[in-house]
């Protein structure tokens, strides 16, 4: 068991100056950017994110129960991941990773995968 906190930012969303306070984003990725590590698979809490195809790459199945938590998108190795805001504007894995950027709004705590 690890703390989301490891895998994701600590600085809440609404607190960071990138994204407001009203803005939902949502998470996006980029197939073709996708190498099938999946290290984004193993840190969703949510299981958001599954192996899927025949050639093992990254899925969203489960885009309602993404917290926007932001574990995903650090972990990526190849930045297939990103948050779109509803404006069109995208958070680049780049901001989420250099502001620490927590999408749960709150700070990280303890998530129990079984």
């Amino acid at each position: 068991m690890a703390p989301l906190g490891d895998l994701a930012g600590t600085t809440p969303w609404n607190a960071s100056g990138v994204i407001k306070r009203h803005e939902r984003p949502t998470l996006e990725l980029l197939e073709d950017a996708c190498t099938g590590a999946a290290d984004c698979v193993m840190v969703c809490p949510r299981d958001v994110l599954a192996m899927q195809g025949r050639r093992q790459k990254v899925a969203i199945v489960r885009p309602d129960d993404c917290v926007h938590c932001g574990a995903c998108v650090v972990q990526c190795p190849s930045d297939a991941l990103r948050f779109r805001l509803g404006d069109g504007r995208v958070v680049e894995p780049a901001t989420v990773r250099s502001t620490r950027l927590n999408l749960l709004g709150r700070r990280a705590i303890e998530v129990r995968r079984e």
